[in-house]
């Protein structure tokens, strides 16, 4: 794919521009995108209606392409990727897929518009030994966005609690499969599924904290603050920073040692990082400590976009979880009876 200077071109005095999606640890700038991979995607924005040309050329490393099948395709910007319902054109000329070196697709009249472009080349294999069989497309969708994970996340919390009521529902409402049969009663038996139960955790705790604005473009620049509390005065407490791809550290330490750490007065570290592709950043920080022969840490992370909305999830569903077991426990008597139908 050819494109000059800032990637932003004319075309019979119309104007499109083309980017790259970015890559992890990359700008994405054309220079340091997968340009070479099969089965890339770029953003095509038009922002001047008129027809278009796009065309794409190969060439391997002895500067030739006689080994290449080139294809384009195009779909809208918020297209379900391989629906064809959502494409606007392809280029795929030859279904036999045999050697191209350069296709082009022609968009008549495009309007101003936001476009998702799949460019596909299909390497020939060893044409003696194969046939000429050719090398199948790898299957990789478009990345991910942090506010699809954050729906992905809220709809499967939403799913959990339907399931929890229709489940329920059909056990208020179902009879015995067994009714009319005898019935043993084998003693008394604690509702032991009623009892929550929790880890077994050290005096640390450890969280993250924001400070001042999130991250939401490539070189934001933000500062999260790592907090350590303990239940009982620990010596030498270690801490470290985990950082994510596409995170990079502007100022402070990943690594480092509290001296001690009282009940009550929590200890501080703060790091000052750039997020690289504005993307949903999953930092996570851990804190741990040896006392009498034992080891023992805490750990937590934080997301970049989305912690509000999960954080908010989750106190949603403690909610209903706490609301439904303080419900089964008022309608059930203090014991119960295993009955073995037979």
């Amino acid at each position: 794919m050819s494109t000059s200077g800032s990637c932003t071109n004319s075309f019979g005095g119309y104007q499109y521009s083309l980017t790259p999606f970015s890559d992890a640890g990359d700008n994405g700038s054309f220079s340091t995108s997968h340009l070479l991979l099969n089965n890339d995607f770029y953003h095509l924005k038009i922002t001047g209606a008129g027809t278009y040309t796009l065309a794409l050329t190969y060439a391997d490393a002895n500067g030739t392409g006689t080994e290449a099948d080139l294809d384009l395709y195009l779909y809208n910007s918020d297209a379900s990727f391989g629906s064809s319902s959502d494409m606007v054109g392809n280029s795929r000329l030859d279904p036999d897929g045999n050697p191209a070196t350069a296709q082009s697709e022609s968009f008549n009249q495009s309007p101003r518009a936001r476009r998702l472009l799949d460019q596909r080349e299909c390497l020939h294999r060893q044409r003696r030994r194969h046939a000429g069989l050719l090398q199948p497309y790898p299957q990789r969708s478009p990345p991910m966005s942090g506010r699809f994970n954050a729906m992905m996340f809220i709809s499967l919390v939403a799913i959990a609690l339907a399931a929890n009521r229709a489940e329920e529902n059909e056990s208020a409402t179902r009879a015995p499969a067994s009714l009319g049969k005898k019935e043993a009663i084998l003693g008394d038996v604690e509702r032991s599924f009623l009892r929550h139960t929790h880890k077994l955790r050290g005096p640390l705790s450890a969280s993250i904290e924001l400070l001042g604005a999130r991250p939401q473009a490539p070189g934001d620049v933000f500062v999260v603050r790592g907090v350590i509390e303990s239940a009982e005065t620990v010596d030498s407490v270690n801490y470290k920073w985990a950082l994510p791809e596409g995170v990079e550290i502007v100022n402070g330490q990943a690594t480092g040692t509290v001296a001690r750490v009282r009940s009550g007065e929590p200890a501080y570290t703060e790091l000052t990082l750039k997020s690289l592709n504005g993307e949903n950043h999953k930092i996570h920080f851990v804190a741990g400590a040896s006392a009498g022969g034992a080891r023992f840490a805490d750990s937590t992370q934080y997301n970049t976009l989305t912690q509000e909305l999960l954080e908010a999830s989750r106190k949603e569903l403690r909610k209903v979880t706490k609301e439904q077991l303080k419900s089964q426990e008022n309608s059930a008597p203090h014991h119960s009876h295993l009955k073995v139908f037979h």
